[in-house]
């Protein structure tokens, strides 16, 4: 075990709850299941059904091994469940394969305590060896994160995303895979109702088409945006970006969508319903259980959800989801996960190395990431693989999401200290919106009113 000097472990400490705050620190993990008190991420399936593959929760993270041993195991903390959480399996088992001086102890901890319990960890001086973040939560725990630049050669990654997880210009994680929204749909329901079972919606007017003929002809519903209930915030964000606004300004200390187009965003969201495309019913997971059951035709859901999907008895497919009407922009809500290694007292260079090894390997050798959990590959090599585009997974879904992240078309949570200052607005507001409790103009303001009045407490 890698000895830590209580006097490090306590500067360590008091510097970290500091900059960050223990209380501060907790918030969402995970995948699709709520989280910031609903805020939801990428990485499973919403009601837990798939599991993770067999891995083990683990309060704490430590190094194994005494001094001079020739393996060093790394405890590392992830947050997936569901295909992802098969996944991360799979690449955890190929770098022990692969490895004799360094093994990886992976330790799933629940994702709606995930984030709470790596900031007590890292407050109390007792932080995992590895651990996975959103990128969009990474400027909350910096402080307790090892800066990586001078580790760490960008040359591997994509250049794009490896800038987009600097925020503060400084990397605290390397990209592990980018996440985004599309459009999932039920090709057997498209037959049902007369529809062309190979193409799905690319804007509005196909959506309505569509729609009205699904609600026509079958006893179907025909779209749900938010498929998980709580988290609201994918749709908003996406449907806001296409109607040519953004969640917050440019400079982040206010909302962005206090506006013309973030009211045509909130009037698309209540009218799907109302249209009778769908119930005016915000019930958590409502839409995962209808999409997977046979009963709902359209529904967006993330990258992770091919893997969800094959798992089942239905013919499916997938498109863009760009289907805001008079839209302004092509974008749907993503994010990218990201590795970190979290500062430990009395760390040596060789500690920190190895840990940076294992993270490096983790993100560089990104195939199995890519064609089994279906996300967005980081590296330019597997990007322009023909593993890559041979696998299954790249008709299916990934080509789409690659293309999507190519030409600019991904909405990121917006980068701030507290992701939650403007994810609980747009979860609480969309789902009043969605559900017909409030008026969307009233909704949109006062989602817009509230995250101005939390970015700027």
């Amino acid at each position: 075990m890698v000895s830590k000097q209580s006097e490090q472990n306590s500067c360590a400490r008091r510097r970290f709850i500091k900059a960050a705050g223990i209380a501060g620190v907790a918030g969402l993990a995970g995948c699709t299941g709520g989280g910031d008190g609903s805020d939801g991420s990428s990485g499973g399936d919403s009601d837990g059904s798939s599991g993770d593959g067999g891995s083990e929760d683990g309060d704490t993270g430590t190094t194994t091994g005494s001094a001079g041993s020739e393996t060093t195991t790394l405890s590392f903390w992830t947050l997936f469940t569901g295909g992802d959480g098969e996944a991360m399996v799979q690449l955890v088992e190929q770098f022990n394969e692969e490895h004799d001086d360094i093994q990886i102890e992976r330790q799933r901890q629940p994702f709606d305590q995930y984030y709470e319990k790596l900031s007590t960890s890292m407050s109390g001086g007792n932080a995992p060896d590895l651990c996975v973040m959103h990128s969009s939560k990474q400027l909350r725990f910096a402080e307790g994160l090892v800066p990586l630049d001078d580790h760490v050669d960008a040359e591997p990654y994509v250049e794009t995303t490896w800038d987009r997880v600097a925020p503060s210009g400084t990397h605290y994680g390397l990209p592990l895979g980018t996440f985004i929204w599309g459009l999932y749909y039920n090709k057997d329901i498209f037959e049902e109702a007369g529809l062309d079972p190979e193409s799905p919606p690319t804007n509005y007017e196909e959506l309505q088409s569509a729609s009205n003929a699904i609600v026509e002809n079958t006893d179907k519903l025909a779209f749900n945006p938010a498929p998980y209930g709580g988290p609201y915030n994918y749709a908003f964000i996406s449907f806001l970006e296409q109607a040519g606004t953004s969640v917050l300004n440019e400079d982040k200390t206010a909302a962005g969508f206090d506006n013309a187009d973030g009211q045509r965003a909130g009037q698309f969201l209540h009218d799907i319903a109302a249209n009778g495309w769908d119930k005016a019913d915000a019930s958590g997971n409502r839409g995962n259980k209808a999409f997977r059951n046979g009963d709902l035709a359209m529904t967006m859901n993330g990258t992770w959800y091919q893997l969800v999907l094959s798992g089942l008895d239905m013919n499916w497919g997938h498109g863009k989801g760009f289907v805001m009407p008079d839209r302004k922009r092509k974008a749907n809500w993503g994010d990218t996960h990201i590795v970190n290694v979290p500062k430990q007292g009395g760390m040596s260079d060789s500690e920190i190395e190895k840990r940076v090894t294992a993270a490096k390997w983790l993100t560089q050798q990104g195939t199995i990431w890519a064609t089994t959990a279906g996300h967005v590959p980081t590296t330019k090599a597997v990007m322009e693989s023909d593993e890559l585009r041979n696998s299954p997974v790249w008709e299916k879904t990934l080509k789409n999401y690659v293309e999507m992240a190519r030409d600019g078309q991904v909405a990121y949570w917006p980068v701030v200290e507290n992701r939650s200052d403007y994810v609980r607005p747009l979860n609480k507001f969309g789902a009043q919106i969605y559900s017909n409790q409030i008026e969307p103009a009233e909704g949109v303001s006062m989602a817009a009113e509230q995250i101005t009045t939390n970015l700027q407490s």
